[in-house]
């Protein structure tokens, strides 16, 4: 408000130095007559429309045209009072009707702020179009996550569970993993071929922090396979990376599993469409 304030006043004053630039008192009223309509109209607007970009625009351009109008009517009425009677009735009749001249200029006021408001409600329009797109996405967003939490919460229940659950990932991707018992008391275990290596995983569903230990439990079921693979529900320790890293073993944790989700179902998508589905 304090910068709308402040650039109504320079022009204002603006206007008045130029109005009376070399022409003495002969045009002093005419000058204040029409820098004050500009005040007043920049001020009703702006009580009224509040202080935005928009009404400094609509505004200044109604009441330059209306200040205009102020000033060469003063002229003629300074110009009428000079004359004989009949002027000087003409230039009553003429005070009467600058009166009334609040009607035309909130017209002219109106209808040059419908103008600026229309061009820029078509722009706020499109600005909330995209808000509602960019909240509808997140939404999306959102609950595509919320979905793929709940995946992995069922998913969760047990080592089992998770292993066939991450089993069926590879599958939904067009792999063919084999999930056979490690031993007659050996957990659950998943054979993947993957880029001509075999790689064995198995399954930890407790949302705990895993240290070498995990690592060390997992690579005991590799078997003939190149490598062994550990897919938990919580996470891994730095020493548990480190030690992976020498035995050869892959980590999946809890963070990790929501790509392979994504992977999986935008497989399904791509297969979908390529036998002329429309998922």
């Amino acid at each position: 408000m304090i910068w709308y304030s402040l650039f109504t006043l320079s022009c204002a004053a603006l206007g008045l130095i130029y109005l009376n630039r070399g022409r003495g008192s002969s045009r002093i009223y005419a000058s204040i007559g029409a820098v004050g309509t500009f005040l007043v109209f920049m001020a009703v607007i702006g009580y009224n429309e509040g202080a935005g970009m928009e009404t400094v625009l609509s505004a200044g351009a109604a009441s330059v045209i209306c200040g205009a109008a102020a000033y060469w009517l003063v002229l003629l009425e300074q110009w009428l009072w000079r004359g004989g009677a009949v002027k000087k009735t003409a230039a009553l009749l003429g005070c009467l009707a600058f009166c009334f001249l609040a009607v035309p200029v909130w017209l002219i006021g109106t209808a040059v702020l419908r103008l600026f408001r229309r061009r820029l409600s078509e722009a706020d329009d499109a600005l909330a179009q995209q808000t509602r797109a960019v909240q509808q996405a997140k939404e999306k967003q959102e609950q595509r996550k919320r979905e793929i939490e709940a995946e992995i919460c069922r998913a969760s229940e047990s080592d089992d569970a998770l292993c066939i659950f991450f089993a069926s990932l590879y599958e939904r991707r067009g792999y063919r993993p084999v999930l056979e018992r490690a031993g007659e008391d050996g957990p659950l275990r998943m054979l993947l071929d993957k880029g001509g290596e075999t790689i064995a995983f198995v399954a930890i569903s407790r949302r705990e922090v895993l240290g070498p230990e995990a690592v060390e439990w997992a690579a005991q079921f590799r078997g003939s396979a190149a490598h062994a693979g550990l897919v938990t529900a919580g996470t891994f320790t730095r020493r548990a990376a480190r030690r992976a890293e020498q035995l050869q073993v892959l980590l999946v944790d809890r963070p990790n599993l929501p790509r392979f989700i994504r992977a999986a179902r935008q497989a399904e998508k791509k297969r979908a469409f390529g036998t002329g589905g429309t998922a």
